[in-house]
């Protein structure tokens, strides 16, 4: 072998070792940062949003389900994904005898996004049932984050109702589910392969995101290009595509299985802060109360809690775990103390 050759095949061996160790570095900073981030106040925005394993559903009306058998840590909140597919620990189909179940359907706010499972409303009225004497009560959390209404209504109607629920309580998120964002299971492809399976990728997305919105061409619009999350006109279509229907199913569904139906609805940051916010959603929903079905309208009493609490100016609203309306601890506590009370009557 000549020298040229030589000198070729050595400096393409520099050059891919070279480039192997820079990737490598970038992969070793991005897992720091990663890592760093899993129990941080972005935890679950950051890196739970990316991290939680979805797959495409069986149903064609469900648009995606939880992977089973999955934990994570965020936040210092445990998440355990059990082999149904919920957060929650594993329930049978069978109900033991003399117990009383309560099955909680909804979104991200039902799952409990930024808290711990046993903070959810659905668990902390678990425990007040427990403390009361009630200790045949039994709650299961099937709070998917990204499904809507008509998705539950799919999943109470093929899983929900095999588990025999003497309640059923339907979560209204009035900040998206009625221009719902569903999540949807990416398809196989270069990129996916690059955020499923290294840390660079996302630290790299994220790095990006941030440029974007520092030179202010990153704009949220909702679907309907509207500054409010629901139309303003109670005529609207999608309040029945989206509200009134699948409620109105669901509460049959109940009916017809021997279950009580309650309707939960959880406001906006924006509603509780403001008395000015239109409240249209809570109007449209508690109009079905014409049709026998319980509604829980949440706002007055976040109203007045948050009226007592000593807020400062640009302060998150404690109600709240972040921006996007996401229930706090304290938020959920307020929840399981009006749902269980309306349960009580």
């Amino acid at each position: 072998m000549n020298t040229y050759k030589k000198t070729l095949i050595i400096n393409f061996v520099l050059a891919f070792t070279s480039l192997l160790f820079s990737l490598g570095a970038v992969e070793l900073v991005a897992w720091f940062w990663e890592s760093g981030l899993m129990n941080s106040p972005h935890g679950w925005e950051l890196v739970a949003s990316r991290r939680i394993c979805v797959k495409a559903s069986h149903n064609p009306d469900i648009n995606a389900v939880l992977c089973p058998n999955r934990n994570y840590t965020w936040e210092n909140n445990l998440v355990e994904i059990n082999l149904h597919g919920i957060r929650d620990v594993v329930h049978s189909f069978e109900k033991p005898e003399g117990t009383y179940r309560i099955l909680s359907l909804g979104d991200s706010v039902a799952f409990g996004w930024e808290n711990g499972l046993e903070d959810t409303y659905t668990k902390q009225i678990e425990t007040m049932a427990h403390g009361d004497g009630y200790v045949n009560t039994e709650t299961i959390n099937a709070g998917i984050m990204g499904w809507d209404l008509p998705i539950e209504r799919a999943y109470l109607e093929e899983t929900g109702l095999k588990y025999d629920p003497d309640v059923i309580i339907v979560e209204v998120t009035v900040h998206n589910d009625i221009y719902p964002q569903r999540y949807t299971v990416p398809s196989p492809s270069m990129a996916k392969w690059l955020r499923d399976n290294t840390y660079s990728w996302g630290f790299a997305s994220h790095i990006s995101r941030k440029m974007k919105e520092n030179i202010g061409t990153l704009h949220a619009e909702a679907s309907s290009n509207s500054i409010y999350p629901f139309p303003l006109d109670k005529h609207d279509i999608q309040w029945d595509e989206f509200i009134r229907t699948p409620i109105r199913e669901m509460a049959r569904l109940a009916t017809e299985n021997n279950a009580e139906f309650i309707v939960v609805i959880f406001p906006t940051d924006a509603q509780v802060q403001s008395i000015d916010y239109p409240t249209t959603a809570q109007s449209v929903i508690k109009d079905l109360e014409s049709d026998g079905i319980q509604v829980l309208d949440l706002l007055p009493v976040y109203r007045t809690v948050y009226q007592q609490l000593d807020t400062q100016p640009n302060e998150l609203n404690p109600l709240f775990a972040d921006a996007t309306s996401h229930p706090s601890a304290l938020g959920h506590s307020l929840a399981a103390e009006a749902i269980y009370e309306m349960l009580m009557k």
